[in-house]
């Protein structure tokens, strides 16, 4: 076993390696840890330490990149693959979370390599989409109506589509040259 909390991995064919994301304890840990490991092996190559916890997980080989969903604290993270240095980190949903509101939560996670694109699930009672530079982490759309806890997420880069599922056993497609809803 490689820690706690293990939740979703992302596979960089560029560095060799499979990024596991683990949240460790809910309760007596803050933070979170990536695990690097060896794909033949499962040895734990590399063990990069994040001051909150990782949830979805993917990676840009392109640019070595690694993307973490903070689920708990609405955000998503940026972290170089070689060094392990947090690049940066953006805030999708700072709303406070009260009795009456809910802030989306970041799910699923893809990257679109040759556009350096991020796409996340903002997962809620009306889910979005959002999508973000991956270069400097900023906000680029929001796409909604993607239905009630948009958890599935798949690209086809070469087709300009992104595909969402959700609770209600929809499939949604989206444009992604101009991030509307096509059905």
């Amino acid at each position: 076993p490689v820690g706690k909390g293990a939740y979703e991995m992302a596979y960089s064919p560029s560095e060799n390696a499979l990024y596991l994301a683990t949240s460790q304890s809910r309760k007596l840990d803050k933070g979170g840890i990536v695990y690097r490991l060896d794909p033949a092996t499962l040895d734990v190559t590399q063990i990069i330490h994040n001051d909150i916890k990782p949830f979805g997980a993917a990676v840009n080989a392109k640019t070595g990149t690694l993307f973490f969903g903070n689920t708990v604290n609405n955000s998503v993270t940026a972290i170089d693959a070689k060094t392990g240095d947090v690049k940066g980190r953006l805030v999708l949903d700072a709303r406070q979370r009260s009795e009456t509101v809910k802030p989306l939560a970041p799910r699923e996670l893809v990257a679109d390599a040759d556009s350096d694109t991020l796409y996340i699930t903002g997962l809620g009672e009306s889910s979005v989409v959002w999508v973000v530079d991956g270069k400097d982490l900023t906000l680029r759309a929001t796409v909604t109506d993607t239905g009630k806890y948009g958890t599935g997420l798949a690209l086809d880069a070469a087709a300009k589509r992104l595909y969402v599922t959700n609770a209600d056993g929809e499939l949604v497609t989206i444009d992604t040259q101009s991030n509307k809803v096509l059905s």
